[in-house]
């Protein structure tokens, strides 16, 4: 996992920690215990574009609330094509899950692809909290749940929609990401050459 500037460099302001207590409200109400312990628990940090989270290789030493910023997850194949899993933006948390929970080695890359602030949680805190803590337990459900609907949504989508299908649904769903993501990232991420989404979206316009 790359060194973090979170010491140095810019700094989480109160209103990082604000969004993220609003976000764990929208999955279970905070109660005052857990509320005054979030400051003590998450760590700021600032990552630059292109700085890597995780790597390929590397085992995820933390898991992290994204309070701005933007992050690709991807593999990259023998013959050095990348092949982008999914992305992470404000309000999601960040990390190479089965890494986090196993403590091997991350079988994909995540990278920040704009200057990023995080409040980070150590793994260690994080699997302390969700075997002995109903309230965090009850966010690591959630929380796996949406990554397990996402998953079968992108699965389906693949095998079932054609290419301008698949674009259609991801501005729908994702309106918010398209002006960010150069256009090779989303391609990507809809199983896709750029040059057939270049096609796809003449037509469409």
């Amino acid at each position: 996992m790359a060194v973090r500037n979170g010491a140095t460099g810019l700094r989480c302001s109160v209103n990082c920690y604000s969004r993220l207590e609003h976000a764990l409200n929208q999955i279970s109400p905070l109660d005052d215990e857990h509320r005054a312990a979030i400051n003590d628990l998450f760590t700021a940090h600032t990552l630059i574009a292109g700085e890597h989270y995780v790597r390929v290789g590397e085992s995820a030493e933390a898991i992290a609330f994204v309070c701005s910023g933007l992050f690709r997850y991807f593999y990259v194949d023998q013959g050095g094509n990348e092949h982008i899993k999914t992305f992470a933006r404000e309000d999601d948390f960040v990390t190479s899950y089965a890494s986090l929970i196993s403590g091997e080695q991350s079988a994909y890359t995540v990278q920040a692809l704009e200057e990023s602030r995080l409040l980070e949680l150590d793994r260690e805190t994080y699997l302390h909290g969700v075997a002995n803590d109903p309230y965090w337990a009850e966010i690591a459900r959630v929380y796996v749940e949406r990554l397990f609907i996402a998953k079968v949504a992108r699965e389906a989508s693949l095998l079932m929609d054609d290419a301008a299908e698949r674009y259609e649904k991801f501005v729908h769903n994702h309106r918010d990401l398209h002006d960010r993501l150069r256009l090779r990232d989303i391609a990507s991420f809809l199983g896709m050459t750029d040059v057939t989404l270049s096609r796809v979206r003449a037509r469409r316009s």
